[in-house]
């Protein structure tokens, strides 16, 4: 933990301007960039929400913007997924203490990238049964570590979304499942003074570096900014796992 407050927040804030700035160029991936790095020196039962909280708020500009592209059907399908999955994962991170929690959250993010980069290799048809098994399993990682975007890109990229199409579903997906987690989270008593500072304290770095993500994608070449963002992640899941 953190004693100086100031140096706390400096830290949170830069944090969260990668985290924008991840979810700007690959359209995913804030919630997997800053967890593990907060839990570093906040208990997990405190990010988590607050992580949570900001990214529901946060996505609304940037769904706003691709809603001509979205799946609606598969964005329905995925989330009734999540909604069963969701009071398991709560479940587990009212019960699991916080330092194995910390390290359970930087696995999953290792293996969520290692999924993600396999993913280009396997192909399924799209359908209401295997849209809602990826969001279950989106509901549960999402309550009990606020990671649950890779189950919902690993849905896009083996059913073969075009990538417009894939963004703009996601897009929406996050900002669906991160909605109905904090409903949840607020049912379970999660949501804290403390958790709701913290959303505040990181809302503003995520649109920030949202914004510069986008500009910075536009510019340069999407490959190059996937491999950068794949390394970042999983050196913050390793720092989670070993620190």
């Amino acid at each position: 933990m953190l004693s100086d407050p100031l140096v706390a927040l400096a830290l949170t804030a830069a944090i969260a301007h990668l985290g924008g700035f991840v979810r700007g160029v690959t359209g995913f991936g804030a919630a997997l960039a800053i967890t593990p790095l907060l839990t570093l020196y906040t208990p997990p039962q405190v990010v988590v929400p607050s992580i949570v909280l900001a990214t529901a708020f946060t996505n609304l500009p940037f769904m706003y913007r691709s809603f001509r592209a979205v799946d609606l059907k598969a964005v329905i399908f995925l989330a009734c997924g999540a909604v069963a999955g969701l009071p398991v994962g709560l479940a587990l991170l009212t019960l699991l203490d916080p330092e194995p929690l910390k390290r359970v959250i930087g696995l999953c993010v290792i293996a969520s990238v290692i999924a993600l980069q396999l993913s280009r290799r396997f192909a399924i048809r799209p359908g209401r049964w295997r849209a809602a098994s990826f969001g279950l399993v989106s509901g549960i990682v999402n309550g009990v570590s606020g990671l649950g975007g890779p189950p919902g890109v690993l849905y896009a990229v083996v059913t073969g979304m075009r990538p417009e199409v894939a963004r703009a579903t996601l897009m929406f997906y996050f900002g669906v499942v991160s909605a109905l987690t904090g409903v949840m989270m607020a049912a379970s008593g999660l949501l804290t003074t403390e958790a709701l500072v913290g959303a505040l304290t990181v809302a503003p770095g995520l649109l920030i570096g949202g914004y510069l993500g986008e500009i910075a994608f536009k510019r340069m070449h999407a490959t190059h900014f996937r491999h950068a963002t794949m390394g970042l992640l999983i050196l913050s899941g390793l720092l989670a796992v070993v620190a």
